[in-house]
């Protein structure tokens, strides 16, 4: 079989979302399968696409990896927009200093031209910023489809650029089209656009690619029961739920070995993944003197990112009580990353107001099997996963709920009592087994095909 694999995010892009696609692209070919890859080129890479050139160690030669144009029309037109507003302010004021009287006058004018300026850079970025990459993309993978011989398309997103090239390349050529959400698209919260006319554009490229697709992967089961309540023409088998995973297991530190009770958490904070109720509770017990300072410490491992504007959050990182309980570390290469987790014993997971989604991170943490501790939503994806599989412990993103969890955990630690986690529970998870299901749906799809 012979597989054209679209996927923006792919090494040495090392963000979060490439190593899904790079997970299969192995397996796959492990197991007989021709890949071909197409992704962005490196050069036009956003300023925060972080970089590791050792992942492409994990794919063979036998991956053929193509690479096309993204071109960006919200910088083109941030450019042109600019050079536009300020002559037309020139030719307003005939090139001399603005009076304060004519300035009274100039607000509504500029306010309409900013509105229109603001939709037009929302426009240009529907669905997400890798708009620009699709007319090179659709026209690299018909090129691939036809040079390769390729039997069925396989397209990850986000970004959901990704899904809108594929449905196009699979209206083209025919060939049977697999979508994986790795995210939800128009139910993500935090993706709604204020602006209602894009929210129903977004809504009605979703209904599409769905529709056009043969199959669709959903990577929590919450997501594919959404997807079957909003759209009526899916069936529960055209839909498959397929998770993150993670690799192999990372041979264990031995328990008991650190003097502190160690919190590590993988990854930076952002949005509303605020630490802010974390730090007040680990203040509270150290204040009532149920955990001394002495016995815990919380590692932040690629530290917190500025779009959490928090003055709360800002006055409890200066408490004096915190600065030996807390390190906040900048962002290591993966395996160095690797090594910090497993001197760690309790993973630490920061998961509100998601309750579709499950992130990438709680996969990768059962390869260390120490327990985890989920600061979620009760009811979510993420808090429902670590309950069924008993993989540690959950709490509301709530002052006092995260306290009576940190009391909980300390206590199991200091009597030596803190639970591992099950290989037989964690197998389900590895990427392997993961690749397995994914190459099941593409032999019934092309079954179907024939």
């Amino acid at each position: 079989m012979k597989l054209l694999m679209i996927a923006y995010y792919f090494p040495p892009d090392s963000s979060s979302g490439s190593f899904r696609p790079l997970a299969f692209a192995r397996h796959l070919h492990e197991m007989g399968l021709e890949v071909c890859v197409l992704t962005a080129r490196e050069e036009d890479f956003l300023a925060e696409q972080s970089k590791d050139y050792t992942l492409l160690q994990e794919i063979g030669d036998e991956t053929k990896i193509f690479r096309s144009r993204v071109f960006r029309p919200k910088e083109v037109l941030l450019t042109v927009g600019k050079r536009l507003f300020s002559r037309g302010k020139q030719e307003e004021t005939g090139g001399t200093q603005v009076s304060p009287k004519m300035k009274k006058s100039l607000p509504t004018k500029v306010s309409v031209s900013q509105r229109l300026q603001d939709f037009l850079m929302e426009l240009l970025t529907t669905p997400d910023s890798q708009i620009g990459w699709m007319p090179s993309a659709v026209r690299a993978g018909r090129k691939i489809i036809n040079t390769d011989k390729i039997d069925l398309i396989y397209a990850t997103g986000g970004p959901w650029t990704c899904l809108l090239i594929s449905a196009i390349l699979k209206k083209f050529t025919k060939r049977p089209l697999v979508m994986d959400f790795r995210d939800p698209w128009v139910a993500n919260p935090s993706r709604r656009s204020n602006n209602k006319f894009l929210r129903s554009l977004e809504n009605v490229m979703e209904r599409k690619v769905l529709a056009i697709a043969d199959h669709i992967i959903a990577n929590t089961a919450e997501l594919k029961q959404d997807f079957l309540e909003r759209y009526q023409f899916l069936t529960p088998n055209k839909v498959t739920t397929i998770p993150n995973g993670f690799e192999e297991y990372v041979e264990s530190q031995a328990a008991g070995t650190n003097t502190q009770l160690t919190f590590i958490h993988a990854g930076t904070l952002y949005f509303s993944r605020n630490p802010r109720n974390l730090l007040q509770a680990i203040l509270n017990v150290i204040e009532r003197k149920v955990i001394p300072a002495d016995d815990i410490r919380f590692v932040f491992l690629g530290g917190i990112d500025r779009s959490i504007q928090d003055p709360e959050l800002e006055s409890l990182m200066q408490h004096p009580l915190l600065q030996n309980v807390m390190r906040i570390l900048p962002r290591v290469p993966y395996h160095e990353a690797i090594q910090q987790q497993n001197e760690s014993d309790i993973l630490l997971l920061i998961q509100p107001d998601f309750p579709l989604q499950i992130p990438r991170k709680l996969y990768e943490y059962m390869a260390f099997q120490k327990p985890i501790f989920g600061i979620t939503d009760k009811h979510g994806a993420t808090a429902k996963i670590i309950r069924k599989n008993d993989l540690g412990e959950v709490a509301e993103n709530q002052v006092g709920a995260i306290e009576a969890v940190l009391e909980s955990l300390y206590h199991q630690w200091k009597q030596g009592v803190l639970k591992p986690l099950s290989t037989q529970t964690c197998d389900q998870f590895r990427n392997s087994h993961l690749a397995h299901i994914l190459h099941k749906v593409f032999v019934t799809c092309l079954e179907k095909q024939t």
